[in-house]
């Protein structure tokens, strides 16, 4: 296959492969796996060592170091002090436990040589954010589990992937090098790593409190400086450059005052080609014959991997950490590992190949087993699980996540939360966040279009969405980007308005969500309303006769919203859809005032 036509390959099957995943609700990484599986070893039609040549590995390790420093700027210094403790563990005499443990047990499962099966130990030891973050997503898990997973996984990249080196070339290559020698290669790697990571963060987030680099130019610059310091890292200490853009994600995050809205953005997406990209890359580099030489003991390993290393590897990193045994053991089941093991093993296999060390292809087979049945089990178990410890809800929770905190917004939350229902309010303005804070509400300044905000939200308890900007397209988007959350029953918005030219285009938009209120009631006139003496009340059924009543009442003055049930389940009045109040029930309307 021509080099263009196979670029052009890796890119099609990237995109697609993620978006067939998203239709069939199924993680992402098994389609891409698969998708590169089958065009690879199975129909041979992508070579990608022919394909790319020399490039193949550098064009990997940039990648990587790319999604590290996405991933570093999802993580907050605020969310972390609870569990500091924990994450510290997990990363550090966590992962010495779990090494020890597939380190004896892939010298007996695949009768490698024991600097061998040292070096597939140090592989497998990263999880990843590439396959947790999604799975968090999709469990939402309540507690503080949720962050202990989400921080392992981006720390625990580099970690892995510099003691994967420093084996690699200590052990398997018989480098020469005395322990001392060792020791300082380590605390180079760690030195050059913190300080590239965190002199980069703060020079870039100068930079842009300073405005000395045009907003044209701000995802240019960063992606610029982000592979510069990679690669000048890389050059000073080999793979010290994945410590160095973890660090500075986590450290940019961190500033205050500093605009990275449009960077996160940029990232998440240059993230979302990259990540399909490299699986679809790497499983393509398999061979067929390796993975059906695989013989009971691969799967004995994988099971090794699954219940215990990981087990012992919690309970001896959570010991005395204030976490229940609920907590404990949902960490200890979920462990899914992702594009760094795969990146690395690849690489490492090519090396010693290279240099005439056995067991290189015993290594990335057994390293893509691993991925392929850890993600699996992860995806399979992990939210029954979670539901059966109570860590994630039986029922579809009944939470309302308002995007926007307008008058309308701030109204019916307060009268929402007065009657039990949980309520989280997102907008992008901070003078109206902190207005909905002062009131009483949960609110928080975001971007609900931004990738990122899925991650950062805590949304223990929030079943739905609400959508009542004044902007409609931006409702539209937040209705769309909250789908695969919420799911598309669950997330609703304001009625678009239809006021001659760029009415047809507001129609064309209505692919996602359901229409609050009904078709003629939008934002404008909702806030219209409200300026001309409206307000929000809940209104109680004591009979079948009650909701007639209160119709007769108040006419064409009264607009109902939603119904809260005696447990709590909660009604949307939708144009799709309109209940009926029951007895018990209390209704939420708006209401115009009596006309004198």
């Amino acid at each position: 296959m021509e080099p263009l036509v196979s670029i052009v390959t890796i890119l099609v099957l990237a995109v697609s492969a993620q978006w067939l995943a998203w239709r069939l609700r199924v993680p992402s990484i098994l389609v891409l796996l698969l998708s590169g599986f089958l065009v690879g070893p199975v129909l041979g039609l992508l070579e990608p060592d022919r394909a790319l040549g020399s490039l193949l590995f550098p064009m990997v390790s940039i990648s990587v170091g790319l999604i590290l420093f996405e991933g570093g700027l999802s993580l907050s210094y605020k969310e972390i002090k609870p569990v500091a403790r924990v994450v510290t563990n997990l990363v550090s005499a966590g992962s010495l436990v779990t090494w020890a443990v597939l380190g004896v047990g892939a010298y007996f499962a695949f009768r490698l040589s024991a600097e061998v099966s040292l070096l597939l130990g140090a592989v497998l030891i990263v999880t990843g954010p590439t396959v947790v973050l999604p799975l968090l997503r999709y469990i939402r898990p309540t507690g503080k589990v949720n962050i202990v997973l989400k921080w392992e996984g981006i720390v625990i990249d580099p970690i892995g992937a510099v003691l994967a080196v420093l084996v690699m070339e200590e052990i398997v290559l018989g480098g020469g090098e005395s322990s001392a020698a060792a020791l300082v290669a380590l605390v180079r790697t760690v030195c050059i790593g913190i300080g590239f990571g965190i002199g980069g963060a703060f020079f870039l987030g100068y930079a842009l409190r300073r405005y000395l680099v045009p907003d044209m130019l701000q995802n240019p610059f960063a992606l610029m400086l982000v592979v510069a310091l990679f690669a000048v890292s890389n050059l000073l200490q080999s793979e010290s450059g994945l410590l160095t853009t973890t660090v500075m994600g986590i450290v940019l995050a961190n500033q205050r005052d500093v605009n990275l809205r449009p960077i996160v953005e940029f990232k998440e997406n240059l993230r979302v080609l990259l990540i399909g990209s490299l699986f679809i890359v790497l499983s393509a580099r398999l061979r067929l014959e390796s993975l059906l030489g695989l013989e009971l003991g691969a799967w004995i390993f994988l099971a090794l991997t699954i219940l215990v290393a990981r087990p012992l590897s919690v309970l001896f990193s959570t010991w005395g950490s204030g976490l229940n045994w609920r907590e404990r053991l949902f960490i200890a089941s979920v462990a899914p590992r992702g594009i760094v093991a795969a990146s690395v093993a690849s690489l490492f296999s090519l090396e010693m190949a290279r240099r005439g060390v056995q067991g290189g292809e015993t290594l990335v087979s057994a390293t893509f087993l691993v991925i392929v049945g850890t993600v699996a089990f992860s995806s399979v178990t992990a939210r029954p699980l979670a539901r059966f410890l109570g860590l994630a809800p039986r029922r579809r929770p009944q939470g309302i996540m308002i995007v926007g905190a307008n008058r309308f917004a701030r109204e019916l939350g307060l009268v929402l939360q007065h009657l039990g229902v949980k309520i989280l309010l997102v907008d992008v303005n901070p003078q109206s966040v902190k207005k909905a804070q002062s009131e009483g509400l949960r609110a928080t300044e975001g971007d609900v279009l931004a990738e990122s905000v899925i991650d950062e939200l805590n949304l223990d308890g929030i079943g739905r969405l609400f959508a009542v900007t004044t902007n409609d397209e931006a409702n539209l988007l937040a209705s769309l980007h909250f789908t695969e959350v919420f799911g598309r029953a669950e997330v609703y918005h304001f009625c678009p308005r239809q006021d001659g030219e760029g009415a047809s285009r507001r129609t064309s938009l209505r692919f996602k969500g359901r229409e609050l209120f009904g078709f003629d009631v939008s934002a404008a006139q909702v806030l219209e309303r409200l300026d001309n003496g409206a307000s929000i009340g809940s209104f109680s059924f004591a009979n079948a006769n009650s909701w007639r009543e209160l119709r007769a009442r108040y006419r064409d003055r009264i607009t109902p919203l939603l119904t809260v049930a005696k447990n709590g389940d909660v009604y949307v009045f939708a144009t799709d859809s309109i209940p009926v109040p029951a007895p018990g029930t209390r209704l939420v309307a708006l209401v115009d005032p009596d006309e004198v």
